[in-house]
C-alpha cells in the first residue's frame, strides 16, 4: 500500500509501514542476548519470588524512612560484572529507586547494554 510519509514536512512515499526509507524507526539492535540468555531464567524467577515475599518493600525508601512497594528486584553486583543470582547479592527496589540504580551502575560499570523494563 503506498501512502504519504507521516515525518512532516516529508513528501515520500511509504510503501510498507507508515514512514519512508530515510524516516523509518530505528530499530535497537544492540542487545543480541535475550533475557533467558543472559541467565534470567526458572530458577531467576523463583529466586526473584523468594526475595520479595522476605522484602516486599523497597529496601532504600525503607532505609530512608519510606514505604514503597517492591517492583523490581536488583542485583547488587550486576551479572556482567560477576554478581551471582544468590540472595545476598539481591535487594527489593521500587521503580525509581531501579532506575536510580541501574543508572549509577551504568555510570561506574559502563554502559554495556540497555535497561529495564
Amino acid at each position: 500500500m503506498k501512502r504519504n510519509c507521516r515525518a512532516w514536512p516529508c513528501r515520500n512515499i511509504a510503501t510498507d509501514s507508515y514512514y519512508c526509507k530515510d524516516h523509518q524507526p530505528k530499530r535497537d539492535d544492540t542487545r543480541t542476548e535475550n533475557s533467558y540468555q543472559r541467565g534470567y531464567n526458572r530458577v531467576w524467577r523463583k529466586l526473584r519470588a523468594i526475595k520479595i515475599g522476605m522484602n516486599p518493600i523497597c529496601e532504600v525508601c525503607y532505609r530512608k524512612g519510606l514505604i514503597s512497594p517492591v517492583e523490581e528486584v536488583d542485583h547488587i553486583i550486576p551479572l556482567r560484572e560477576g554478581g551471582r543470582h544468590e540472595l545476598e547479592n539481591l535487594q527489593s527496589l521500587c521503580i525509581p529507586c531501579h532506575r536510580i540504580k541501574t543508572a549509577e551502575d551504568q555510570k561506574k560499570y559502563g554502559q554495556k547494554e540497555s535497561q529495564a523494563l
